[in-house]
């Protein structure tokens, strides 16, 4: 792991179906990586529908506590700095329509870098 800035997961990260167990072990089997590298998270079909999830198992263990960092309204959208890179992290199941608190964000999220 050596060299690594950053590892960005983009969702589907358990493929635990609603079963919670299976989300805290996955989380215990990849526990090495999560305290060696940074990590960022976005939820995918299985953080959200599969199982009748809704973000309930994945927003405890994974919501990212920075997006408060990023203004952004919700730990499903969000934004951080590595190195020379701005990275955006989107929520695709999410409302993001013109008028959507994620559209929004963005828009300002993208006129804040330089």
């Amino acid at each position: 792991l050596d060299g690594l800035d950053v590892v960005l997961f983009p969702g589907d990260l358990s493929y635990a179906d609603g079963y919670a167990d299976a989300w805290d072990f996955y989380g215990r089997l990849g526990e090495f990586l999560w305290d060696s590298v940074p990590t960022a998270y976005g939820p995918g079909n299985h953080e959200y529908n599969s199982g009748g999830e809704n973000f309930a198992n994945f927003l405890p263990r994974y919501g990212w506590p920075s997006s408060q960092r990023s203004n952004s309204d919700s730990n499903l959208w969000y934004s951080f700095e590595v190195g020379l890179a701005h990275v955006i992290m989107l929520c695709s199941y999410c409302d993001y329509t013109t008028s959507s608190m994620q559209r929004t964000w963005l828009e300002h999220d993208l006129r804040s870098v330089n």
